[in-house]
């Protein structure tokens, strides 16, 4: 019972200690401060809004908050519509036994790419043939020749 009333009372009593108390700052030059220094000056902060402008902004973002559940809602809901549509083709792909084929999963942005060939196999029978490197030097750069400047 005791640790219940002491539970209750700290519960009670805890917000009284959070209170923000108001401090003063203090500009130095180009710096601002919580001590003073000298040849500082002491700034007003507070807001100079009206009332009506202070509720209209207030106003403004309950409806940004709103408009904001409202486009998660639906992003969340297209994202789910999608997974589904993925699903039922990965599940189409794998009983029709296209699924060694083409990769489901894998993002239109990760099949992008230079693809590289690979080489093909040889199977036991299949002729192969090289053309034989020529025996003769490798052709040689042609320079051109220097005309004489004529001035």
């Amino acid at each position: 019972m005791k640790t219940l009333i002491f539970t209750i009372l700290f519960i009670a009593t805890s917000p009284i200690s959070t209170w923000a108390i108001a401090q003063n700052i203090y500009k130095c030059g180009s710096s601002y401060s919580q001590t003073p220094c000298p040849d500082a000056t002491v700034l007003k902060i507070n807001d100079d809004r009206s009332p009506a402008q202070q509720k209209q902004t207030k106003g403004a973002a309950r409806s940004d908050k709103k408009l904001a559940a409202t486009m998660e809602k639906k992003r969340v809901a297209e994202e789910k519509i999608a997974l589904t549509e993925q699903r039922a083709v990965t599940k189409k792909w794998a009983k029709s036994g296209e699924a060694d084929l083409i990769e489901p999963t894998a993002s239109p942005a990760s099949r992008t790419g230079s693809k590289r060939m690979k080489p093909k196999t040889t199977r036991p029978g299949d002729v192969t043939g090289e053309v034989p490197a020529s025996e003769e030097s490798p052709p040689t750069a042609k320079t051109a020749k220097k005309k004489p400047r004529q001035d």
